[in-house]
């Protein structure tokens, strides 16, 4: 499907590089209307939050309700497939850009307050200040129907107690026990840890949503590719103050 000369995005290894050798079914088109920087920005974040909500939560009862309450933040939670809640990074952005095109009714990012105001306009429709407020307290038990963790450190039992009985927890930062469940292949149902599956076809409807709902990628910084501004972006990267990507763009 690819020729000498398409614009292509998608996944690699050692792609901090001038050239790279890619697997054909972890890459598509760049759209015409899309910016290399943009489309740079969707792999692996989106990816990452498309198959945790399609594969762990919206999938399941799609067909009955697209009504789910959903918390997204460093740490997230949703309620029924209309409730969500997720954390700050850009894994958190991506979840409630991707939550709001899915369907979900009602999006709780958890962030410092200073982010309040820029978790909103990416689309939450509720905020909890970790530093002040607990959403235990805020919102009670049996509040949410999935979680969806993206930083780590959050207390699983009690984040736990925020979910129905039908609830999901998915983390991509995962504690000790969740990590060895994970290895030894004894994951508990409801709560679960993965891995991106670099796909093709999720990449693509992935641009099918963007396209549907218009949400646009946060860039945070875009960078020359060179030593030294490599070396600011992995140090914004690693504080983990990050709210968007950091692009990094080779001039010919």
């Amino acid at each position: 499907d690819f020729k000498e000369g398409d614009r292509v995005f998608g996944n690699a290894l050692g792609a901090l590089a001038e050239y790279v050798v890619c697997d054909a079914e972890k890459i598509t088109k760049v759209p015409e209307s899309m910016r290399f920087e943009e489309a740079s920005a969707l792999p692996t974040t989106y990816l990452t939050g498309y198959q945790v909500l399609v594969n762990h939560g919206f999938k399941k009862r799609r067909q009955v309700t697209n009504n789910w309450r959903l918390r997204v933040s460093g740490f997230a939670l949703m309620k029924t497939i209309s409730k969500l809640s997720c954390c700050f990074s850009g894994c958190g952005t991506a979840g409630i850009h991707l939550a709001k095109a899915l369907g979900a009714s009602e999006i709780v990012a958890v962030c410092s307050g200073k982010n309040i105001e820029f978790v909103t306009e990416q689309g939450a429709t509720g905020v909890i200040d970790y530093k002040t407020q607990s959403a235990l307290k805020e919102y009670g038990k049996d509040y949410f129907d999935f979680v969806y963790d993206t930083v780590g450190g959050i207390n699983y039992a009690e984040t736990r107690k925020l979910l129905g009985s039908d609830g999901m927890f998915v983390t991509i930062a995962p504690s000790i026990s969740i990590a060895v469940r994970y290895f030894t292949n004894m994951q508990k149902s409801k709560s679960k840890m993965i891995f991106t599956n670099h796909s093709r076809k999720d990449l693509e409807r992935i641009l099918d949503l963007k396209k549907e709902a218009g949400f646009e990628p946060v860039l945070q910084k875009i960078l020359p590719f060179s030593k030294d501004s490599v070396e600011e972006g992995f140090k914004l990267l690693k504080s983990h103050r990050a709210k968007g990507k950091i692009v990094f763009v080779h001039e010919n």
